[in-house]
């Protein structure tokens, strides 16, 4: 698959997405053991984050459409401004406690992603250095 914009992102990192969530399902067997949506992605995202900081891949540009991988951590900041960040006509409200497991839809999963797209572009910083952000400065 050629990814040569944001959309191509979204269906590249949805095709593998849906893919573990398939495979996880026929694995598991089980319906206490699910795996959902935002956990999946997080996955996903993951390990396309590792692969970017590994040697070979430190340069940002090379995987210019990466996404973040959704936490608590990543999901919080955003709460309260989600809205001004988004173009929908309705409210998306995230819990002051909220975790991976709130993002249960694709649609949920791209409204939410690029609400951080357009606050790394408003801020000048790429969504990665968002994430480590978020990240360290809680750990």
């Amino acid at each position: 698959m050629v990814v040569n914009s944001q959309d191509d992102y979204y269906k590249f990192i949805q095709k593998y997405g849906d893919s573990l969530l398939q495979r996880w399902a026929e694995e598991t067997l089980k319906p206490d053991n699910y795996l959902l949506y935002g956990p999946a992605l997080k996955m996903i995202n993951l390990l396309i984050k590792w692969i970017q900081v590994s040697d070979e891949l430190r340069q940002i540009d090379k995987i210019k459409f990466r996404q973040i991988p959704f936490d608590s951590f990543s999901l919080k900041p955003i709460r309260l401004i989600i809205n001004e960040l988004i173009n929908t006509n309705y409210k998306i409200s995230i819990p002051t406690n909220v975790t991976m497991g709130f993002i249960n839809t694709p649609q949920l999963y791209s409204i939410l992603m690029d609400s951080i797209y357009k606050l790394s572009k408003l801020s000048k910083i790429s969504p990665i250095v968002y994430d480590y952000w978020c990240w360290e400065d809680k750990h």
